[in-house]
């Protein structure tokens, strides 16, 4: 990925999202939507708050590598050790930093319930000036200028003559003299007698939000990920090794190449959706078992009424050559080619009827849903397979 050897990223996933830890320089974390390096995690803007909510809320379940994966939920784990606690160590020198001006300036933009308690005090043209925290970061909004970093003289030159005052104003702290004494005192915000000590500190300017306040701070310069434990067994293979100047095809066939040698391999073909290439039953599993959405959008129709609204749906698939898409993301994005849609209607039959016999025939360039009565839709795919489900299970022909 953009000449970042594979050795270097590590996919982190949660119930509910995915990401990447690219282990260079300070590190980054990328997700489908933003890239994010460490001044970016810990600039206390909403976007960051938001890219944030993963790894500090939710437990990560995988974390995956080429050379193998980790899993929360299982004793064995295939990721070479020595490269897990190179990940551990690393992810968390990301997640954590340490009590600046700039980062408790940040801090204050992400927790806006403190800021009333809080002036910036500053030399301009020659005269001490004061302005409350709120106004300062009211100037922030619709700017690029932010307090406390290289463009902070540039922020304080665009406030109005009216919001600043020659003389400190009373009932607030200003946060030059909270950082110097965090020096002075050399204040490691993560011990519990420095953040008492903190607290005191502040304590009569943010009264009873004090404690709070610190604890808020704590945890804003530190997120501790829940990661998978240490499992009891670490059964390595050969590391996945990709040329970053490989065509895709290239990567492909490599993988394939070593399927039967690389477990993580094997399952990447699984999560690619080739049929050609795959058992059938994970896929059928699925589809009849974990996709809700498509049984709740046509719960109230009738069968024949939900048949003849997939048909009129388009017959392209979201995924080209053989790959097929669930019946749920047939649903989300309204959708599918004849097979996609089979399933989504078997998904359906089986729920209102679980004891209810379903048989889908694939031909070439149609397939059949077979119970009580038989459902044809249209193909493209190109795929020829024979599929019995019932009580006793899922059988592929």
């Amino acid at each position: 990925m953009c000449g970042i050897p594979l050795d270097d990223i590590y996919m982190v996933l949660t119930p509910l999202h995915s990401q990447n830890f690219i282990d260079i320089n300070d590190g980054i974390i990328t997700n489908n939507r933003r890239l994010v390096t460490k001044p970016m995690w810990f600039n206390g803007t909403e976007i960051s708050d938001k890219a944030q909510r993963a790894i500090r809320n939710e437990q990560v379940t995988v974390v995956a590598h080429n050379t193998g994966y980790i899993h929360c939920f299982y004793d064995t784990a295939t990721i070479d050790a020595g490269r897990y606690q190179h990940f551990t160590q690393r992810l968390g020198g990301y997640l954590d930093a340490k009590l600046t001006h700039l980062n408790f300036a940040n801090f204050l933009r992400s927790e806006g319930e403190y800021q009333k308690y809080f002036q910036f005090c500053r030399h301009r043209r020659g005269e001490r000036m004061f302005v409350k925290a709120e106004s300062l970061y009211g100037y922030e909004h619709g700017s690029r200028f932010r307090i406390h970093d290289e463009t902070f003289d540039k922020l304080l030159a665009d406030v109005s003559e009216e919001d600043y005052s020659p003389y400190q104003i009373e009932g607030r702290l200003c946060c030059e003299q909270l950082i110097g004494f965090a020096e002075y005192e050399s204040i490691d915000i993560q011990n519990p007698q420095d953040k008492k000590k903190f607290a005191t500190f502040i304590s009569p300017f943010a009264q009873q939000d004090a404690e709070q306040c610190i604890r808020d701070l704590a945890e804003f310069l530190r997120v501790v990920p829940r990661l998978p434990q240490s499992p009891q067994e670490y059964k390595t293979a050969d590391p996945i090794k990709l040329d970053p100047s490989w065509s895709r095809e290239q990567v492909i066939e490599y993988l394939e190449s070593i399927r039967d040698t690389n477990i993580t391999a094997d399952l990447a073909f699984y999560a690619y959706r080739d049929m050609t290439r795959c058992d059938w039953r994970p896929f059928v599993k699925a589809a009849i078992e974990r996709c809700p959405v498509s049984i709740e959008k046509f719960a109230d129709d009738s069968l024949e009424e939900t048949y003849r609204q997939l048909i009129a749906m388009p017959n392209e698939s979201i995924y080209d050559g053989p790959r097929l898409a669930q019946p749920d993301e047939v649903v989300n994005f309204n959708t599918g080619d004849g097979i996609e849609k089979a399933f989504t209607l078997a998904n359906i039959i089986r729920k209102r009827n679980p004891d209810q016999p379903v048989k889908i025939d694939i031909h070439e360039k149609q397939d059949v849903v077979k119970t009580e009565k038989d459902y044809a839709f249209t193909t493209s795919k190109g795929l020829e397979q024979q599929i019995k489900i019932s009580t006793d299970g899922i059988k592929v022909c």
